[in-house]
């Protein structure tokens, strides 16, 4: 027993000794030379280009044979909020963005009196991201939802028959994507991702009761600045 004593007497007065080695012990690990912290908010510039397509459906045949497809390149250009939560290496958080947009077409057919366009005006997305932190790199995963004001028109440009259909207003629907994002300093970062879009798809009638599909989509590859608060 008395030895034991001695033993534990003599523990604690390295311990004592030494407190430097007592504080490493005490306090938890600090991070890794090199590494960013993505917490917090922030603010940034987006923008890029893709594949736009859009598909018309004719229920009916008697406009211009039953419908249309087209895809042509666009781009689009905003500005993007966002905030992070980091724990460890795993990075979470909410991202919003607006872009005026010069996605779509305007397409008259060889006839000269049918057109076949599909345009969106502007894009908003509201999505949640999910990522791994890797140094100063983080990859991410992103989904949510989308807002696209669209205007569509398909049938006869003279608009004397009734031979014709148009939508226009704001479609929801949904988007996904991945991206990286660099950390240039503690408050600047360069992002690049991919996002697919897809609008709901919406109906018009014409005058003579055929009903009329719009649907339309994008793959869009972006980059941006971002500033971080």
């Amino acid at each position: 027993m008395r030895s034991m004593k001695i033993a534990v007497v003599a523990v604690v007065a390295a311990l004592a000794a030494s407190p430097a080695l007592s504080s490493d012990l005490m306090s938890p690990m600090a991070p890794a030379a090199g590494s960013y912290d993505w917490s917090g908010f922030y603010a940034g510039i987006v923008g890029g280009g893709g594949l736009f397509s859009s598909t018309t459906t004719e229920h009916g045949n008697s406009i211009y044979g039953g419908g249309a497809s087209q895809s042509e390149f666009g781009g689009a250009i905003g500005g993007t909020v966002g905030f992070n939560v980091q724990s460890g290496s795993a990075v979470f958080g909410v991202e919003g963005d607006v872009s005026w947009s010069s996605f779509g077409f305007d397409t008259t057919y060889p006839d000269n009196v049918n057109e076949n366009n599909s345009n969106w005006d502007w894009i908003a997305t509201v999505r949640a991201r999910a990522g791994l932190a890797v140094d100063n790199t983080l990859f991410f995963a992103t989904a949510g939802v989308a807002a696209v004001s669209t205007d569509y028109f398909y049938g006869r440009n003279d608009l004397t028959t009734g031979m014709y259909a148009e939508s226009s207003g704001t479609e929801f629907g949904f988007t996904a994507g991945v991206g990286a994002e660099y950390a240039l300093s503690d408050d600047l970062s360069l992002k690049a991702e991919y996002l697919y879009i897809a609008p709901a798809s919406t109906t018009a009638t014409t005058d003579f009761s055929e009903l009329v599909d719009f649907s339309s989509s994008a793959h869009i590859a972006r980059v941006g600045v971002n500033l971080h608060f």
